[in-house]
């Protein structure tokens, strides 16, 4: 791409700090409980997170420039018929791309650190290593009716760029699209949902230089989910931990019951 960062255009701002927070398609892979309090008690916007979404929305535009002869349908809203408080529901997808062989796939790009984009080329799983993502890709390809969908994953610190694709699942959208009409309905009673994805508990312990060893036997805490670093539908856990006394603990991430 003969392209260079000063040749894009900065778009308009992402957030309105004045508009009512809605229903984000972007944002349904995470706990419905923190999409409901995203609305219904959201944070301000600090300027360092509206300096990050800015950065983010020029290397998308710096991306999309370079692919503008096999792109279309740029910034296409993607309609659900479904509606909050009167308004339609909608998202919004980078664009639509034909590979060479004529496949079209729904196209959204990311900006990633060092380690996410490496989790995405490692797996090359997307709804492993970036569970929300996949959501997301999900309900635009329902939606839209398409039965593919791609992540263009660009990392931010040597401008490497890689692919994953994924294909439709019906099963699993249809599923997705319960949980937004269930949001729907939540907000509506003013109800606060339940964790999805409950509270662990964790047993933490302090390494100490000679590697083999720990010291103390180690003390429990309670972890909640974290959204974007692992998919709440796998069982994920290491069992390294052993202290000085022979007891053996699991150093344990969210477990969530294969679905």
């Amino acid at each position: 791409m003969n392209l260079l960062l000063s040749d894009v255009i900065i778009p308009q701002k992402l957030f309105d700090r004045n508009k009512k927070p809605r229903i984000r398609l972007s944002s349904m892979g995470k706990d419905l409980n923190w999409c409901w309090n995203e609305i219904k008690n959201p944070l301000p916007i600090d300027e360092r997170t509206e300096r990050l979404f800015d950065l983010g929305q020029m290397i998308e535009q710096y991306m999309l420039n370079g692919m503008k002869n096999e792109i279309y349908n740029k910034d296409m809203v993607v309609h659900t018929g479904l509606y909050q408080d009167g308004k339609e529901i909608t998202g919004e997808i980078d664009c639509m791309w034909k590979d060479e062989h004529g496949t079209e796939y729904v196209m959204d790009v990311k900006s990633m650190s060092q380690s996410s984009f490496e989790k995405l080329v490692a797996t090359q799983d997307l709804k492993e290593s970036h569970y929300q993502y996949y959501v997301q890709l999900q309900l635009y390809m329902h939606f839209l009716k398409v039965e593919d969908g791609v992540i263009l994953g660009y990392n931010k610190n040597n401008s490497d760029v890689a692919f994953c694709f994924i294909t439709y699942d019906e099963e699993f959208a249809l599923a997705q699209v319960e949980r937004v009409k269930l949001l729907i309905e939540l907000l509506k009673s003013d109800t606060e949902p339940e964790l999805e994805y409950p509270n662990k508990i964790i047993i933490k312990t302090t390494k100490v230089r000679n590697a083999e060893s720990y010291k103390s036997e180690g003390w429990a805490q309670e972890q909640a989910h974290k959204f974007n670093r692992f998919n709440p539908y796998c069982t994920v856990s290491n069992n390294i931990i052993e202290c000085e006394k022979g007891v053996i603990y699991e150093e344990r991430y969210p477990e969530y019951d294969q679905k």
